[in-house]
């Protein structure tokens, strides 16, 4: 990795301006043919596209940590209720000695 700057690929897509185009030369018989191509709106798609994903992925995680500190609860109160029973258990045992 070089110390060069990275900048995200959403805000390289944001900064294409409006009508950019994309010049295309292409070699022919006769000499040269340009093509122009525009790009900036499949750039800002792009872009908006990629703010999604990442909004779902966000909300995904969320959920996931959600249900991992429920399920972290829910084994607690397990093994609260699995030590309960094993006292009442030996409780029993030593009465009936």
């Amino acid at each position: 990795m070089s110390g060069a700057k990275q900048t995200p690929l959403v805000e390289l897509l944001d900064r294409i301006p409006i009508n950019q185009t994309l010049k295309v030369h292409t070699k022919n018989p006769l000499g040269f043919d340009t093509h122009n191509y525009p790009v900036s709106d499949y750039c800002h798609s792009a872009a908006a596209e990629l703010r999604r994903q990442a909004a779902l992925l966000e909300q995904a995680l969320e959920a996931l940590v959600f249900h991992r500190d429920n399920d972290m609860q829910g084994l607690s109160e397990i093994n609260e209720f699995t030590r309960r029973r094993n006292s009442a258990i030996a409780a029993i045992r030593e009465a009936l000695k």
